[in-house]
């Protein structure tokens, strides 16, 4: 019975992992649109909501460069979340210190 209860187990985390990388990869979106003879425009925007465009000169060079956007989605926003923080605490110091941002 114990057997059972834990091959259940396994499978409904196996499942359960799949639809998690299923749901990842639904808001992944590429678009790849024929502006010219040889140019064409590539929309993306990643899980994390990114979005980019790019112009390429050929489908080939429009696929690689949708497939290295995609695959470094998670890199990106580890990026992206370091780089927030970091202003976030400089932002902080420059309050506890009187320190004004002024734009004029």
């Amino acid at each position: 019975m114990e057997s059972k209860i834990c091959e259940v187990s396994s499978i409904l985390t196996t499942i359960t992992n799949k639809l998690r990388t299923l749901k990842d990869n639904i808001d992944m979106k590429t678009n790849i649109i024929k502006i010219d003879e040889n140019l064409f425009k590539v929309e993306l925007r990643d899980k994390y909501n990114s979005y980019r465009v790019v112009y390429e000169r050929s489908t080939r060079d429009a696929l690689k460069y949708a497939v290295e956007f995609h695959k470094n989605a998670s890199e990106r926003k580890r990026k992206h979340d370091l780089e927030t923080k970091a202003i976030e605490e400089m932002i902080k110091e420059d309050e506890a210190r009187g320190t004004k941002l002024s734009l004029d």
